[in-house]
């Protein structure tokens, strides 16, 4: 598999576990080695922020889609982690709100409720606190 968008991030207290509804975003690869690869990106849904205590960065709970390996092929599957968005991560660029390209039986997100993005998403989701999970996987409305 490949590495998480983002730098992986111990999961907060859920004491300090905010949940606002989801945030579709692109994390941007502006920092690649190789200067060919700086446009790319992983797409991703976040759903729950904690701020990171001594810092202005954010662990978020983040689903994306991964490179999987599976009997000698490459494919993808969704994935989920705490994840920690630097300060200054959305303002360089690295992290952008994106718009879904939404198909009729796509969710909000854009993605079909079979596939494996969706799949992380509510495994995600379902690491949270109980009264957590649904908002968690509804679209944030203040955006």
């Amino acid at each position: 598999m490949d590495e998480p968008p983002l730098p992986e991030i111990t999961p907060p207290p859920e004491r300090l576990v905010r949940v606002h509804g989801a945030r579709l975003v692109r994390i941007y690869t502006i920092d690649h080695p190789d200067p060919r690869r700086r446009e790319g990106f992983t797409e991703a849904l976040l759903l729950a922020w904690a701020p990171v205590p001594g810092t202005r960065d954010w662990a978020v709970l983040t689903a994306w889609l991964g490179h999987w390996q599976h009997g000698g092929r490459t494919t993808g599957k969704g994935r989920w982690a705490w994840l920690r968005l630097a300060d200054g991560d959305v303002a360089r660029g690295r992290v952008r709100a994106a718009t879904p390209v939404l198909m009729p039986e796509d969710e909000w997100h854009g993605h079909d409720p079979t596939a494996q993005f969706t799949i992380g998403a509510r495994q995600a989701a379902a690491s949270l606190p109980e009264q957590l999970r649904a908002q968690a996987l509804q679209p944030r409305r203040d955006v």
